[in-house]
């Protein structure tokens, strides 16, 4: 069946057991088109979008990088978002704080990328994968895409080498330890959810209930329930996850409590009171019927002749409509799921007034996913062997489907993979659910411990409160960003916009200057910019006449959205080949840190070592990582030096600070006037930004105009303007600072071992963290925007020969690619090589023809 098929057909409207009279029957089937035409004008005003991410793998070390391709839906029919262009993709660390942040472009609904893990804000353990539209904050984070990934620094108090496995080891066996006991105690987290929303005085129901431990994952129980006078009422047993049901007869005015007899625990939990009069709904989705089949009770006081309706929507569009009264206190609905595309559905019923009084999730799998067959090169395969991987890929008719798939390849010893999460479990279960799903593939294996298990999940974190808002469209706050530019606001001394004004962007590198004119209420934009790995602006306005002292920049507010309690915060830590697969990855890890060690340092292996604690500045934009330099000069030395100028404070405390000519020795170069560190020209860096992105010179200034600029802006601030001052010359920390910040021209003319030729960075932390120039002369603006990054593609080794330079190739990640695309065929190839390991090799490939058709499929193959 075609997903759309389901969506785009009319509604059903029937009359059940109505007993309603000829005249009335036009104004309650208005009713039910009201309701459709408010859904079918808020999904067209308001529509919706989905994200999901694949990326490499799901384990990462300390410099490594994760990849990732994303996939951006209108969630309706899933396919291509028409509404945004601009993606923002972030790492939320442990402390619930974003860590790295980016901004790309999507083109058709496709976008790719990667981030440097060089540990700035990750600690070892899980951390977030967060992506979002500007549009999809107005759903609130709840519809953001997360993803939970483990991370390992490698770094300790301690000697690293063959004890770092056993500490890594015991890392994660002191967290068992501790989430074990921590699960033992009274903080059993229990939840009694009755279905279709609350209990209801005689009429019996399912109760759904969750049991979670104190570290947030699931905890299998069983208990009891008894009433106020103690005696037994009903027992359960949880089936999968923590989650079950069991049946209850209410009482009104009874109180209702429950006991854990699977836990040494005394606590009780209390049971939601039943409601003296009112209507309970009840689903049963059988695995192998074609019909949803809806249940729904009225207590005798309720009234029998009022109209009821009873919808059921998915993705945003109603699919089945029926009107309703309770002639026999019972009325069953059969829903057709054939009415219904693949995902949750969402089935509520209102009052005569249009207010919700019962809802349920159910789900519907018509198991039309792409089906993804993974064929590697035949034979044995061995260590730097080529391999050809093929993929085919067919709809559910069996019919080749043309698209765009990434695809992995990992090691299975160095990264546990994971085949539960994917673009079917995301976009069709867990995205649109609350709260964190453990193995959300489980509950879509077609059999019936599975899909029982799956009831139970819709019963409980499918539970939710009515938000219908009176059938009233919500406010907008957050527009669509159709692509990405840069753009704000020129007001006056009276905050009243600037008709045109002109505005200027200067961007030093690349060199590129852009000019705009501000409309009538002020505002300006730049479309079309180069793609940068960071930006540094400086933005001038001119008025008229010329004036730029009563010209103000209004520039939007380029920090993240806040982090709420996630969804994904932590993968669970219970599952035993998760725990099994992530120690011997992390002790594997370790063995190839000393292998590439030794290579690079002769005899000098990694246990040789040792680790001390550093100092770290709060805020700082360090590209080694905050903390992680030759020298470092954090707040508590700073605060003693009180009212202290800077450049006394370098003279004083940088080790081997000093003015000087570079380079060294006359040559082919003309030798400038510089402060120095040994023979390092020094370069100075505030809050991420270069000083001498503002410096200018003039062909009449001399060799000493350098150092007089630096020196002005030096001379602007004390010790008590700065946070931290941390200092790289040696090249195991000035060589990514000389790859960001120096030109071609000047790594070419500058840089050479041969007569030491190099740089030294300072890397100076402000208080008010707005940069170097914060006494800027008016109608000027210093603006650091996130940008859409330049493009990096995967390193893949081709070895011709068993005899290559590279002595040894461990990659966690064999193979990553964001683009294949499947030709008229369904069919595309791809190549690369394996590594230097032997075992087990993951291939995991995702897609979508971006038209309605998502899928998953993995593979695996032996290295000998």
């Amino acid at each position: 069946m075609n997903i759309n098929t389901a969506l785009k057909s009319t509604i059903v409207v029937f009359l059940m057991l109505t007993g309603l009279v000829s005249k009335g029957r036009a104004q309650e089937e208005n009713k039910i088109s009201f309701i459709n035409t408010f859904m079918d004008t808020l999904a067209k005003k308001l529509p919706a979008e989905k994200l999901f991410l694949q990326t490499d793998r799901g384990f990462y070390s300390q410099g490594d990088t994760l990849w990732f391709k994303g996939y951006l839906f209108g969630a309706k029919y899933l396919t291509a978002s028409k509404k945004s262009g601009v993606v923002y993709v972030e790492l939320i660390g442990k402390d619930n704080k974003v860590a790295k942040r980016m901004v790309l472009e999507t083109s058709n609904g496709l976008f790719n990328g990667s981030m440097a893990l060089d540990g700035d804000g990750l600690k070892t353990g899980y951390f977030i994968l967060r992506c979002y539209t500007n549009w999809m904050r107005n759903w609130g984070t709840s519809s953001f895409f997360s993803k939970s990934l483990f991370f390992d620094r490698l770094v300790g108090t301690s000697k690293i080498g063959n004890s770092v496995g056993s500490t890594r080891n015991q890392t994660i066996a002191s967290e068992k330890a501790k989430r074990d006991q921590q699960n033992t105690n009274n903080d059993i987290d229990l939840q009694f959810m009755p279905e279709g929303g609350h209990l209801v005085d005689g009429l019996a129901a399912n109760i759904g209930f969750k049991a979670m431990a104190a570290d947030g994952n699931a905890m299998p129980i069983s208990g009891i329930v008894y009433n106020s006078k103690k005696q037994e009422v009903a027992k359960f047993n949880s089936a999968h996850a923590g989650m079950g049901f069991f049946d209850l007869n209410p009482v009104a005015g009874e109180d209702y409590y429950a006991v854990i007899t699977s836990l040494a625990t005394s606590k009780k939990y209390n049971l939601p009171h039943a409601l003296p009069s009112g209507v309970t709904l009840r689903v049963i989705n059988d695995l192998e019927s074609g019909e949803i089949k809806v249940k729904i009770n009225a207590s005798p006081h309720v009234n029998n002749k009022s109209p009821y309706y009873l919808v059921a929507q998915s993705r945003g569009a109603l699919c089945y409509g029926a009107i309703l009264t309770f002639k026999d206190r019972e009325v069953i609905a059969d829903m057709p799921k054939s009415k219904f595309p693949s995902g949750l559905v969402r089935i509520t019923l209102f009052d005569e007034n249009l207010k919700p009084i019962n809802e349920r999730v159910t789900f519907v799998d018509h198991h039309d996913g792409l089906k993804i067959d993974l064929t590697t090169s035949t034979g044995d395969l061995h260590t730097r062997d080529s391999v050809s991987l093929r993929l085919k890929v067919t709809d559910k008719a069996g019919n080749p489907v043309e698209g765009s798939f990434s695809v992995a390849v990992t090691d299975n010893g160095l990264a546990p993979a994971d085949t539960s999460n994917n673009i079917l479990t995301s976009l069709l279960l867990s995205g649109d659910l609350r709260g964190q799903i453990e193995d959300p593939a489980y509950y879509l294996v077609p059999k019936p411990e599975n899909h029982a298990a799956l009831n139970c999940l819709l019963l409980t974190q499918g539970w939710a409160d009515y938000k219908w808002n009176d059938f009233k469209l919500p406010p907008i706050q957050y527009p669509a960003q159709r692509e990405f530019t840069l753009g704000g606001k020129i007001t006056n001394f009276l905050n009243k916009g600037l008709p045109g004004t002109r505005v200027r962007l200067f961007s030093k590198q690349p060199f590129f200057v852009l000019d705009t004119v501000t409309d009538q209420q002020g505002d300006f934009v730049f479309r079309d910019l180069p793609r940068l790995d960071t930006a540094n602006f400086i933005l001038q306005a001119l008025k008229k006449n010329g004036d730029t002292k009563t010209v103000n920049f209004i520039m939007p507010d380029d920090e993240p959205v806040p982090v709420s309690v996630l969804r994904a915060a932590t993968l669970p830590m219970k599952n035993k080949t998760l725990d099994s697969s992530l120690v011997r990855a992390l002790k594997n890890n370790v063995e190839i840190k000393n292998k590439e060690e030794e290579v690079m340092g002769g005899k000098n292996t990694l246990k040789d070592v040792l680790i001390t604690a550093k100092r770290s500045i709060k805020g700082s934009k360090n590209l080694n990582g905050p903390g992680n330099a030759d020298q470092v000069i954090d707040e508590k030395e700073l605060l003693k030096a009180k009212k202290t100028p800077l450049m006394e404070l370098l003279r004083e405390r940088i080790i081997g600070f000093h003015e000087g000519m570079f380079p060294l020795r006359a040559g082919l170069f003309e030798r400038q006037s510089s402060y120095m560190i040994k023979s390092h020209r020094v370069r100075f860096v505030f809050d991420g930004i270069d000083a001498e992105d503002y410096f200018r010179p003039s062909l009449s200034g001399g060799s000493f105009q350098r150092l007089i600029f630096l020196k002005g802006i030096i001379e602007q601030f004390s010790a008590e303007d700065i946070k931290g001052m941390e200092v790289m010359y040696s090249s195991r920390y000035n060589n990514i600072y000389n790859a960001k910040i120096l030109s071609s021209h000047e790594q070419l003319t500058f840089l050479s071992p041969v007569d030491d030729r190099d740089f030294a960075y300072i890397e100076i932390t402000t208080i008010s963290g707005k940069g170097p120039l914060v006494n800027l002369k008016d109608g000027f603006y210093t603006y650091r925007p996130i940008v859409p990054p330049s493009s990096k593609e995967f390193y893949k080794p081709k070895y011709k020969s068993k005899d290559t330079g590279i002595k040894n190739d461990f990659r966690s990640t064999l193979y990553w690619t964001p683009n294949v695309v499947t030709n008229a065929s369904g069919e595309a190839t791809v190549f690369f090589f394996t590594s230097d390991r032997n075992g087990t090799f993951t291939i995991a490939a995702q897609g979508s023809n971006m038209n309605g058709l998502i899928g998953a499929g993995y593979g695996a193959f032996e290295v000998r």
